[in-house]
């Protein structure tokens, strides 16, 4: 597998287009192979305490697959160094809050716990999806769920109709809240830490 950023929602707007485009969608045929997703571990190489937190983001990869660890040391490497000073800025974190992970999207700054870091992952590789029945460009957009989930076997798709799931229809609400987006029509998909409306055919 390759490794493959997924850092912004320009993934997520190439996911469409590229495997909508050299995919087809009735028959669920691939166009390329699966791809890694990258999991960023900013630290200092002398900090034992980082280990365990490795550790766990290994084991959770073993398990998963489809994720590739990347560990970045900040004390030996001017780009490293740079890099997580760039992302702290972006995020509004302190630099120095090590270890610091970073995967599609999603930050997480001094882990307490390896758990914590697991947790973090699970979460930041769930592709949630909100529907209603009716909705054709809901219909599509599910039969390209699978195409993205055999594209990035790590990305885990969560399918919702907001028409009898009360829950849903909660966590859509907070979602559009914490987004600051417009969400008057479906499907609506929350992935790599991003909200996304909408769904159009290629």
């Amino acid at each position: 597998m390759q490794p493959h950023r997924l850092s912004d929602l320009s993934f997520f707007r190439s996911a469409m287009v590229g495997l909508l485009a050299g995919s087809v969608v009735a028959g669920m045929v691939m166009a390329d192979e699966p791809r890694c997703i990258v999991v960023e571990l900013f630290a200092v190489s002398s900090d034992a305490a980082v280990e365990p937190v490795a550790r766990e983001i290994e084991r959770f990869m073993a398990e998963r697959g489809g994720l590739v660890v990347v560990r970045r040391f900040v004390d030996t490497s001017a780009e490293d160094r740079a890099a997580v000073e760039a992302l702290a800025r972006r995020s509004s974190l302190d630099p120095a809050a090590l270890p610091i992970l970073r995967a599609c999207g999603a930050v997480l700054a001094a882990p307490v716990e390896p758990i914590d870091a697991r947790r973090w992952l699970e979460e930041s590789l769930r592709v949630e999806m909100f529907t209603r029945p009716g909705c054709q460009r809901c219909g599509t957009a599910k039969q390209w769920l699978p195409i993205l989930q055999a594209r990035y076997p790590a990305l885990r798709p969560e399918i919702f109709d907001v028409t009898v799931d009360a829950a849903a229809r909660r966590r859509l609400a907070e979602l559009v809240r914490r987004h600051r987006t417009a969400a008057a029509s479906v499907p609506v998909f929350h992935l790599c830490d991003r909200l996304v409306v909408g769904f159009d055919r290629p």
